[in-house]
């Protein structure tokens, strides 16, 4: 065990495991947009079946290295650049993290390092299946022909509801009577038409949009709908983008990253600010302190830290391998040098299963397993124990 110590100077690793079905992919095959666009097309068209199932892998395959970018990202928590700059798809996604405040290197950085606590317990080839299935989402969505339906759309329109002021969704739907015009689907065509000022949202009491109605700008011309199929790198892109962010968040809303609900900072202790220019080590001082007292400067509401463990009879010392090695403490002393090692690989490292499977030499369900253990018996030590008056 002591001779693998070496190993925990090293960064996170982001290689999925040997099993992975993604293992051996490659990530430095690069396809032209108009290559990966025709893939789109032919898988879009094709039946259910094994073919259609055999394009999806292969357009799975054309996305790995972008998988894997993202992948970094959760794991490693830095920012991918690009001439010096966040990559323009990084920062759309991160932004959505920062509402109401600078978007910049610094705070992207910051928003960056929260990811993980979506993919709390995850090893690599977990995250990058939660990923996979927010690609998979985005590939389904795909349709090449979408603007020769958004013309059959407004075709109706013209022919069918000349002498309506409104158009009812359900309505349409019913008139155009095919299975591809369905409710959310006539809705669609018709928010697309309203984004280009062809339509107006008709609204009551609500938000929600019941019918649309002509502008003055209505009929769309014939030139709005010969653009052709959106290309496939854009558009799962773009839709990749949003189902990440909406899981994202549903999986933050689980844990201790709601709001108002905060952590002491975990980075590294300074008095001063790291000089990289790039953002990335800044030193933030709007987090709760050892004091557990906050207040937004932007809201002017004091926040709480969670100061709970700081009042219990056990260790809260830094690990390190000294503790690792030696402590006298009642509540790890008790613990072998393994478990506190392993503590150490999973708290103080952050290693994922898989890098500290082959530390201890073991498989990743034994090392969960006797993580769990350890767990369990810590618990049990300090739900015995008296707290220590405040």
């Amino acid at each position: 065990m002591i001779q693998n110590l070496g190993r925990l100077a090293a960064p996170r690793s982001i290689l999925l495991p040997t099993e992975h079905y993604a293992a051996k992919w490659d990530t430095h095959i690069h396809y032209m947009p108009a290559v990966l666009t025709e893939m789109g097309k032919k898988f879009a068209r094709l039946p259910e079946g094994e073919d259609k199932q055999q394009r999806l892998l292969e357009l799975c395959q054309a996305f790995h290295g972008y998988l894997t970018k993202y992948m970094a990202m959760v794991v490693q928590g830095h920012l991918p650049f690009r001439a010096g700059e966040v990559n323009p798809d990084t920062r759309l996604l991160l932004q959505c993290f920062i509402p109401g405040r600078p978007v910049n290197k610094v705070s992207l950085g910051q928003a960056c390092r929260t990811l993980h606590l979506a993919f709390k317990g995850m090893d690599t080839g977990e995250v990058y299946d939660s990923l996979m299935f927010c690609l998979i989402k985005a590939i389904g969505r795909y349709d090449p022909d979408y603007h020769n339906k958004v013309q059959r759309v407004a075709k109706t329109i013209d022919k069918e509801f000349h002498a309506k002021r409104c158009i009812n969704i359900e309505e349409l739907s019913e008139t155009i009577d095919d299975p591809q015009y369905a409710v959310d689907d006539c809705t669609r065509f018709l928010r697309l038409l309203s984004k280009h000022g062809f339509l107006a949202p008709v609204t009551e009491g609500t938000k929600q949009v019941l019918a649309y109605r002509r502008t003055t700008e209505w009929p769309p011309p014939g030139s709005f709908f010969q653009s052709g199929s959106v290309g496939v790198s854009y558009f799962v892109t773009k839709w990749f983008r949003y189902f990440l962010v909406d899981w994202i968040k549903g999986r933050m809303g689980e844990i201790e990253a709601k709001e108002d609900i905060l952590q002491l900072d975990h980075r590294v202790v300074s008095d001063f600010l790291l000089p990289d220019n790039r953002g990335e080590f800044q030193r933030d001082p709007a987090v709760p302190h050892a004091f557990g007292d906050f207040t937004s400067a932007r809201t002017g509401r004091s926040i709480a830290a969670d100061m709970t463990l700081t009042k219990m009879p056990i260790d809260v010392s830094a690990l390190t391998l000294d503790w690792v090695n030696q402590t006298s403490d009642g509540l790890f002393g008790d613990l072998s040098r393994g478990d506190r090692h392993l503590l150490f690989c999973i708290f103080s490292r952050e290693m994922d299963w898989a890098d500290i499977a082959i530390t201890f030499n073991v498989p990743i369900r034994d090392i969960k397993r006797r993580y769990l253990d350890i767990l369990d018996g810590l618990r049990q030590k300090v739900m015995a124990r008296p707290r220590r008056a405040a």
